[in-house]
């Protein structure tokens, strides 16, 4: 797994804690999460909700960094994962 620290100076009040951008997770032929962008605000109530086997558990383990996005980048105040993740 990548990580790499965002350095303090790139940090504002404005950026969100948690950005996916453009994130797709794949097991095998299996899809979890297609192509997903979403910014969460720094101090928001933020949920995933959906049907059973929808890619939520899977988006949380990619926040968490415990999974890895097959393409995209997962952007937290504290780090990224991703392939070939940068700021």
């Amino acid at each position: 797994m990548q990580y790499k620290p965002i350095s303090n100076a790139l940090l504002s009040v404005n950026t969100p804690d948690i950005q996916f951008k453009g994130v797709t997770k794949r097991f095998g032929e299996v899809v979890a999460v297609d192509d997903v962008s979403l910014s969460v605000d720094r101090g928001a109530f933020f949920s995933f909700l959906g049907p059973s086997g929808c890619g939520k558990t899977t988006s949380l383990r990619l926040i968490a960094g415990f999974e890895q996005p097959s393409s995209g980048d997962v952007l937290d105040r504290r780090q990224v994962h991703g392939r070939g993740a940068s700021l």
